[in-house]
């Protein structure tokens, strides 16, 4: 195991900037994953951030429950930021999660897709989002369970993606570059600095970032699964000759989200983990105030 400590460190629809990789099939289906176990895959699901009383509603067969707060940690003064790789190794290989276990995330969808991104950025081979979550398991009649399990310990090889985070500095060297995109998850409020949001002293944004709040990536509250893949392509789109999409938002939770749906597209994206918190609290940066403009999607 790696015991380094992380560094936090449309124009056109029909085609992505060329430094854009493949889609990552980073979400699946409930119908799909029942397929695939019908052919015998076998998966190690994880049920994430969910309440008690949801969690007493049933969950999928053999999934084990992860609380939010075990897969965060504080560091100078930031909350929700990735642990160490150590902490995180040994975590997941304690739940059963290791190199040769197919990984599907499900839970309250904020967290389920920060548990799915940790992943990412730990290098797992075989990781996905539960699209539409357990709403969509249930209302496709699919069986639910209330067993308790205790899976055995895996081995799960860290492959550090450190190229997929960016930290303040590099956000304040690369921010007015023409080939940068910056995408702000949060609330238009907290955007426009007239909804203070914890832990912000200064209200507002990133100049010259985008605002696209994260829900607008789902259908609903209540059907948390994902718009069609066109509306998607048309919230993320990247202008002309932008190479880099940075999404952030208050701790690099909600970003959580845009990182994931973003892969699931096929954009270059990264992911600035200390995000705003960590911008504002910088008396040396800029903050921009007022309400989303035309970039808005």
């Amino acid at each position: 195991m790696r015991s380094a400590m992380f560094l936090v460190v449309a124009a056109s629809l029909a085609a992505l900037p060329a430094a854009s990789a493949e889609a990552q099939g980073v979400f699946v289906s409930p119908a799909q994953v029942v397929k695939e176990e019908a052919a015998g895959r076998r998966f190690r699901f994880l049920d994430v951030g969910r309440t008690d009383a949801q969690l007493r509603a049933g969950k999928i067969g053999g999934a084990i429950e992860l609380s939010f707060s075990q897969f965060v940690t504080t560091r100078e003064g930031i909350p929700n930021e990735l642990p160490s790789v150590e902490r995180l190794d040994s975590l997941f290989e304690s739940i059963g999660v290791g190199d040769t276990v197919p990984v599907i995330v499900y839970g309250e969808p904020l967290a389920a897709a920060r548990v799915w991104m940790t992943l990412d950025v730990l290098g797992h081979p075989d990781a996905r989002l539960l699209d539409g979550g357990i709403a969509r398991w249930k209302a496709e009649g699919r069986p639910l369970s209330d067993v308790q399990v205790s899976p055995r310990p895996a081995v799960l090889t860290s492959r550090w993606r450190g190229e997929r985070l960016v930290d303040t500095e590099w956000v304040v060297r690369h921010r007015d570059s023409a080939h940068v995109l910056l995408v702000d998850a949060r609330p238009p409020g907290e955007y426009a600095g007239t909804q203070q949001s914890l832990q912000v002293p200064r209200p507002g944004h990133i100049p010259g970032a985008r605002s696209t709040f994260w829900r607008r990536l789902l259908q609903s509250d209540s059907m948390p699964a994902l718009r069609e893949e066109a509306e998607l392509r048309q919230l993320l789109a990247m202008p002309a000759g932008t190479t880099e999409f940075i999404a952030y938002c208050r701790t690099g939770h909600m970003a959580s989200m845009l990182y994931a749906v973003a892969r699931e597209l096929g954009l270059p994206v990264k992911l600035y983990d200390p995000s705003f918190v960590a911008w504002s609290g910088r008396g040396d940066l800029p903050v921009e105030q007022g309400p989303p403009g035309p970039t808005t999607r």
